[in-house]
């Protein structure tokens, strides 16, 4: 299970931030001999979880959870991430990242400007075109997630 903890040197993980419709949940877990044992829990009911509040309920959450250290894993709410599986003629990787932001911005109906987007190349298709898994998040949902988080002091 060392891949949990992205260091050999610790056997506790990261905290997993959940964000979702219904509030948000934080876990981390660490590594022993006989498996997995949770060293922090929390849970920030929506109502608490306002705009204007979240950083204050994150950090709450955080000192009363029994977490240790800051490292994150953010895990965004369905509603927030658009995933769609496409294909693209063969082209180099430089071009390939330019055409991913292209069609994830027609195809999400959102501006380029506006948008974080990655992709999976998933393998060749019949006529060689190229597949991928499009991934995609509003850069404003996003960066209101992540500087709740970094205000949280993690």
């Amino acid at each position: 299970m060392r891949f949990l903890t992205g260091n050999p040197r610790s056997s506790t993980g990261h905290l997993g931030i959940a964000f979702d419709e219904d509030g948000i949940r934080m876990l981390q877990v660490r590594d022993q001999r006989d498996g997995l044992r949770v060293t922090g829990a929390g849970w920030v009911p929506a109502a608490q979880a306002s705009e204007v509040h979240t950083a204050d309920a994150i950090r709450t959450a955080f000192i009363n959870g029994g977490f240790t250290g800051r490292r994150c894993v953010v895990c965004l709410p369905r509603s927030e991430v658009w995933t769609q599986l496409t294909r693209f003629p063969q082209m180099p990787e430089a071009e390939l990242k330019e055409a991913v932001v292209w069609e994830a911005s027609d195809r999400f109906g959102i501006a380029r400007d506006q948008l974080q987007c990655d992709w999976l190349p998933l393998g060749i298709s019949e006529g060689s075109r190229q597949e991928v898994l499009l991934v995609a998040a509003s850069t404003e949902r996003l960066g209101a997630r992540l500087e709740a988080i970094l205000e949280a002091g993690l």
